[in-house]
């Protein structure tokens, strides 16, 4: 839990490229800011987009931590080499923005903490790929939101994911080789692993749900559902904020 006496660590948020009202903004959700800075603990500042390296490597080392969100658009499949037909939309100033910086924060260990997107971005990052979940035979479960339901109805819990022992997921929800329930609103997965990436849950189908670095000293996780939804009343969602916050302040006080 946060002290009074500590600072809230300060976390770069990934944005959307967006077009409201005909003019192009820098977007994040609610859902992702109140979950930070509720749950987590932590002071959100917002990315822009379209940052070249330097830019990146400058705001990573002024920060504490890194959340990337999801998003609405996919990754371009440029971005790891494939000229495979996906779909749009696609937010090429975002993958320039956060690949670089995903880049940057890895070289000084800074806590990664991605969802949906985010997740696909940390594994294409790491020479991972992605291919669309509907073009993987196993695929059988609801990982596609129904776009005639409400969007509080497209974010309830549609399939389970079995935790896998002996990873840093287990050990931040304490539970191993267990089943929990998730929601799911995607249309992209993981489909080759990238370096240095374990595979921390799958759904009953196979598909990729949760990944972390193999490194027990560097706090690097994405998760494949929106636990921002629930990170007030779901206690899986409450640990995933919170073990974020408590890695971003471990990684502040070694600035003091």
């Amino acid at each position: 839990m946060l002290k009074l006496s500590e600072r809230m660590p300060v976390v770069a948020v990934s944005t959307d490229h967006i077009s409201i009202d005909g003019v192009l903004t820098n977007s994040v959700r609610q859902k992702y800011v109140d979950a930070l800075r509720s749950t987590s603990g932590c002071n959100p500042i917002l990315l822009p987009c379209a940052l070249d390296a330097n830019s990146a490597r400058g705001i990573m080392e002024r920060v504490d931590g890194l959340f990337l969100t999801g998003a609405p658009s996919n990754v371009h499949p440029s971005s790891f080499g494939s000229d495979w037909p996906y779909d749009e939309p696609f937010d090429l100033n975002r993958d320039l923005a956060v690949l670089h910086c995903i880049t940057a924060a890895m070289t000084l260990k800074l806590p990664i903490f991605g969802i949906c997107r985010g997740l696909q971005e940390l594994n294409v990052s790491l020479a991972g790929t992605l291919s669309k979940v509907g073009s993987l035979s196993m695929a059988k479960c609801d990982h596609t939101e129904d776009l005639g339901l409400s969007r509080e109805e497209q974010y309830l819990p549609v399939h389970s994911v079995t935790v896998s022992a002996d990873t840093r997921l287990a050990r931040i929800l304490d539970a191993a080789d267990e089943t929990i329930f998730v929601n799911s609103l995607h249309a992209y997965c993981i489909n080759q692993i990238g370096t240095n990436l374990s595979v921390d849950a799958k759904s009953p189908d196979g598909i990729v749900e949760a990944i972390s670095l193999k490194d027990d000293d560097h706090y690097v996780v994405g998760v494949q559902w929106h636990p921002e939804w629930y990170h007030d009343s779901d206690q899986v969602s409450q640990r995933l904020f919170l073990s974020f916050g408590d890695a971003c302040r471990s990684y502040a006080g070694t600035k003091k």
